[in-house]
């Protein structure tokens, strides 16, 4: 089973929402799964301390623009990624040059970087349903990016965290069977110029939760806290780095 998080947002003129890059936030969605796809075949490096770079934003692309294509699964020179590294969530986001969101969903399940990579890459770009699946001429006015993140724990009270440095998932239940959860990765916080306070008032109020919060409420709340790194790339640039790395046309 899969977890979709994705981002929100207000309607805008055109297809799908427009919204800032910089708020790259997350709520929990169903989801159905991708074929199968054969184990890639291993390299040695190490399994968790995984960070974002531009050959995973351009991987997503490799991925994507394979399935458009015809072809069932992407197949990357051996070396592309390392095949046996852990990561402990990531997100795939699809923009338009101007900025205007065109997919973005992601999982907080632990799993191998390179197969949840391809998988996230194509739901993403084909199974947001907040907008049209991404189609092949619209590849070159488009960037991806990857949010890996790590270092998932609960926290014993609601304020210790650093902001700057950790992701929010927040989970409320209310008494009544009802339960409220939500999250901001990290540099929304930071981009929103938030303070904890801020920070957990928009939280409920993004799961949805009808009272008036205040620290009584923050208090009573499940909290866990994440890292992140986050890189992007534009089409162009990964069309370029692909093809003097290994080849790709």
């Amino acid at each position: 089973k899969l977890q979709f998080l994705y981002l929100i947002g207000t309607p805008a003129s055109g297809r799908g929402m427009r919204l800032s890059a910089r708020f790259l936030r997350s709520v929990a969605s169903p989801a159905s799964s991708l074929p199968h796809r054969p184990p890639a075949r291993t390299m040695a490096c190490p399994f968790d301390g995984v960070r974002a770079d531009k050959v995973m934003a351009g991987f997503c692309f490799h991925a994507l623009e394979a399935r458009l294509g015809g072809m069932r699964h992407a197949h990357p020179p051996e070396g592309v990624l390392c095949a046996k590294a852990n990561v402990h969530g990531l997100f795939v986001t699809y923009e338009t040059t101007n900025g205007d969101l065109r997919g973005c969903i992601g999982t907080f399940a632990e799993s191998h970087l390179r197969s949840t990579l391809e998988e996230y890459a194509l739901v993403s770009a084909l199974k947001d349903t907040r907008f049209d699946p991404i189609a092949k001429h619209e590849l070159p006015g488009l960037q991806c990016s990857v949010t890996i993140l790590s270092k998932r724990q609960r926290i014993p009270r609601w304020d210790a965290w650093e902001i700057g440095r950790h992701g929010i998932s927040l989970t409320l239940a209310d008494g009544q069977g009802r339960r409220y959860s939500a999250t901001f990765l990290p540099q929304v916080i930071v981009d929103q110029g938030w303070s904890k306070e801020d920070t957990f008032r928009h939280l409920l109020r993004k799961a949805g939760y009808p009272g008036r919060p205040g620290a009584d409420v923050f208090a009573r709340c499940e909290v866990q806290t994440y890292e992140g790194s986050k890189e992007h790339i534009p089409y162009s640039d990964y069309k370029h780095l692909f093809q003097q790395l290994w080849g790709f046309h």
